[in-house]
């Protein structure tokens, strides 16, 4: 019995069990969030087709808010070091909020929309920088992988809350006559109610215990120079850059890709997406044990490879329930990977360069994923909604072999040192 015990206090549940009440904060407030941003993503980019917009210039759209993301993250990063996760988050959430309302208030504005659409990027990215620097002050090595992935479970559970509500709100508003006939009024109240869950993401970050020792002032600039120095963090920008490139041209669109080449209701894109949060969910939880079974680098290049073909299959068999299938089980290899290689690319920095190598990532992936945005809707919009999936799949292989090529050296590098250190201790 006294043997059991030990192993769940040291094993997968008791490492959860564990976390500081910093993350576990942190966990409430990403809840919540995500909760909004789920309803969120489900509903606005049906919401603009229900106004007459094309997909062209949703695909602007996406490329202003993308960008947005892209051209503020150094500053982010400056601001995370120099004055806090705390108020990076704090910030984050009440102007994202703000430009939220802003969206769909304006809708009918153009260049407002683009203005409020690139704010919500810009300010989403100060949440973003600070993330995965604050998650790793906040745990210890040995639930450190634990922590990541909790975060990204917890995240997408959230977001079966909210895509469910986001498909069903709509319908349930106009039968029982809440709003008058007109679908676009329906998706306008579900991103309203949305967005009040956004807003209450900001209560337990008041919780959240930071010293004003942990960010002292820096020159951001000096340490900008040193981080663009290493190797590691040109190789981890590539390879961000290049993830972001492949997904921006899908990923933003796949609403409006089951709605209109396949015919579905707003609800079963609802239900479609929240189901893939809840496989995503299960991958992600798994992502501790491949990693250490496999390693990290090789963790991320099977289940990254192992997406590919799903991509494919969602992007071109004409019918409903296979798509489903195959974008579920894509989600869920292409993003349990994702805990494992945040958590890689802040273990093999020092922890000094942390927050401005995360903005560097950042500002490499959004950019891209904002100029993949705008090409998606092009293509979309001139070759169908089928055409750029093959893309995709290209490059996020070309993605995937790159990473194992550079980052497999150093992983062997690390354990070495780990071993190491163990030995002379």
């Amino acid at each position: 019995m006294g043997r059991l015990q030990t192993q769940l206090e040291g094993g997968y549940w008791g490492r959860i069990r564990k976390f500081r009440p910093n993350a576990k904060l942190y966990l409430a407030c990403i809840a919540l969030g995500q909760i909004s941003l789920g309803a969120y993503s489900v509903t606005y980019n049906l919401y603009l087709r229900a106004l007459g917009y094309s997909t062209s210039t949703i695909g602007l759209l996406v490329f202003v808010e993308t960008l947005a993301s892209g051209l503020v993250s150094l500053p982010a990063g400056w601001f995370s070091d120099n004055f806090g996760r705390k108020r990076s988050l704090y910030y984050a959430i009440i102007i994202s909020g703000l430009a939220a309302f802003g969206q769909i208030s304006f809708t009918n504005i153009l260049p407002l929309l683009v203005f409020f659409n690139f704010l919500r990027g810009a300010a989403n990215t100060f949440k973003t920088i600070s993330q995965a620097p604050f998650l790793t002050e906040n745990s210890d090595p040995e639930e450190r992988v634990h922590l990541f992935s909790a975060n990204q479970a917890l995240s997408t559970m959230a977001s079966v809350l909210g895509s469910s509500m986001g498909g069903a709100l709509p319908a349930m508003l106009l039968s029982q006559g809440f709003v008058d006939g007109l679908e676009a009024n329906a998706l306008r109240w579900t991103l309203a109610i949305s967005i009040g869950f956004y807003f209450l993401a900001a209560i337990p970050v008041f919780f959240i215990q930071e010293t004003r020792s942990e960010h002292s002032y820096r020159p951001g600039w000096t340490d900008l120079g040193v981080v663009l120095r290493s190797e590691r963090v040109r190789y981890f920008a590539v390879f961000q850059g290049l993830i972001g490139l492949g997904a921006g041209m899908v990923i933003p669109f796949f609403n409006v890709f089951l709605r209109e080449q396949l015919g579905a209701t707003t609800d079963q894109v609802g239900s479609i997406m929240a189901i893939s949060s809840i496989v995503l969910t299960i991958g992600v939880l798994l992502s501790p044990i491949l990693a250490e079974r496999w390693g990290k680098v090789r963790a991320v290049t099977i289940t990254q490879m192992l997406s590919i073909p799903f991509l494919l299959t969602a992007g071109y068999v004409p019918n409903l329930q296979i798509v489903a299938v195959a974008f579920w089980l894509r989600m869920a290899l292409m993003n349990m990977s994702s805990p494992i290689s945040g958590t890689f690319a802040m273990e093999m920095l020092p922890a000094s360069q942390r927050a401005t190598a995360n903005s560097i990532y950042n500002m490499s992936s959004q950019i891209l994923r904002a100029i993949a945005g705008a090409i998606g809707g092009y293509l979309m919009d001139n070759f169908g909604l089928s055409s750029p999936y093959i893309l995709t799949a290209g490059i996020y292989f070309v993605a995937t072999i790159y990473y194992k090529k550079r980052f497999s050296p150093i992983e062997q590098e690390l354990d070495k040192r780990t071993r190491a250190a163990i030995r002379s201790a």
